[in-house]
């Protein structure tokens, strides 16, 4: 079994007014779109496109170590692989290698690229669905 990870910004409001916005838990982070305040929804996503498991941590934590959390239950799934991205660059991962890595990271060019699309794919589903990015103030 193959599982693929990753994260996505769920901000709570626009950074103008993050200093005036008081959320329990949430945190300034930094996500592909630049900073975010608020929280990160981190998934196990199945090649189906099947949510096996998801935690919502503040903006602040890094990948790596919410992977960490995910990863306690990674022998009731049997021990999948786990394919990331450049963000889970840590032994016992997939993820695809930097220009100057010098061992074999695991990445197959063929096929996980395709596996890391369906968890974009699915993340799409959930923002266009749940309008989780929706914000309104």
């Amino acid at each position: 079994m193959e599982v693929i990870v990753d994260s996505m910004p769920l901000p709570v409001c626009r950074p103008k007014r993050g200093k005036r916005c008081a959320f329990p838990g949430a945190r300034w982070g930094y996500g592909t779109q630049g900073d975010v305040y608020g929280y990160k929804l981190h998934a196990w996503v199945t090649a189906s496109g099947a949510i096996v498991q998801y935690l919502i941590r503040p903006a602040n934590l890094h990948d790596t170590t919410v992977s960490y959390e995910l990863n306690r239950r990674w022998p009731d799934f049997g021990g999948p692989r786990i394919i990331g991205d450049k963000g889970y660059c840590c032994l016992g991962y997939v993820f695809p290698p930097k220009r100057n890595t010098r061992y074999d990271t695991g990445w197959r060019p063929g096929r996980h690229p395709r596996l890391r699309k369906r968890i974009e794919t699915v993340f799409s589903s959930l923002v266009e669905a749940q309008r989780l990015l929706l914000i309104s103030a």
